[in-house]
């Protein structure tokens, strides 16, 4: 159930901007139904149906909206975590981190971790974000994605050399100047 109404403003903002990123969605599509719905069960204060409409526009990603939808959760993860309500703010995080890992999209999923990473960064978890960033940093390893390995490169190195680790820091630092002075698309 959607518990307060900090909750059903904050779905009502993934609303508009799921609205906004979609200005062509045609009405009467599955889509706009369920805006639709989801914005009336919120004026009419249905919690459950809110919070049902709510799960299943997160759970379809057959109308090809899924990059979006992780997008207004990591942005929704924001709202949160600037209001210290961090245990919802992880929640969408992690929401918007299954649903790429779903998608198979190997940018989405990098786009994602490091979202990840940069909440933990936040609540000062340098543990967790150096995990975060150094999953995102395999994939996009493996992925070829140098623009992303350059700043995952600048995210650790930073963690490193805050957490007194010179060498390793310097090392990984680096990394992502090589990169960048091998593709000077990096540097733009």
């Amino acid at each position: 159930m959607v518990p307060d109404l900090w909750h059903r403003l904050s779905i009502l903002a993934f609303i508009l901007l799921f609205s906004c990123s979609h200005p062509a969605t045609p009405p009467d599509s599955p889509a706009d139904n369920r805006t639709i719905a989801l914005a009336d069960s919120l004026l009419h204060f249905d919690p459950g149906r809110a919070d049902s409409i709510y799960r299943r526009m997160l759970a379809d990603s057959s109308d090809g909206y899924t990059a979006e939808m992780v997008k207004c959760l990591s942005g929704l993860a924001q709202v949160y975590s600037g209001r210290s309500t961090f245990d919802t703010a992880l929640i969408l995080i992690n929401q918007a981190v299954s649903i790429s890992v779903s998608t198979g999209d190997t940018a989405l999923i990098i786009h994602s971790l490091i979202g990840k990473g940069n909440f933990y960064l936040d609540l000062g978890d340098q543990n967790k974000a150096e995990s975060s960033f150094r999953d995102a940093l395999m994939l996009a390893q493996q992925a070829g994605r140098k623009k992303e390995q350059h700043v995952l490169f600048l995210c650790l190195g930073s963690i490193q050399q805050e957490s007194g680790r010179y060498s390793e820091a310097i090392t990984t630092f680096t990394e992502s100047v090589t990169l960048a002075e091998q593709d000077s698309n990096i540097q733009n």
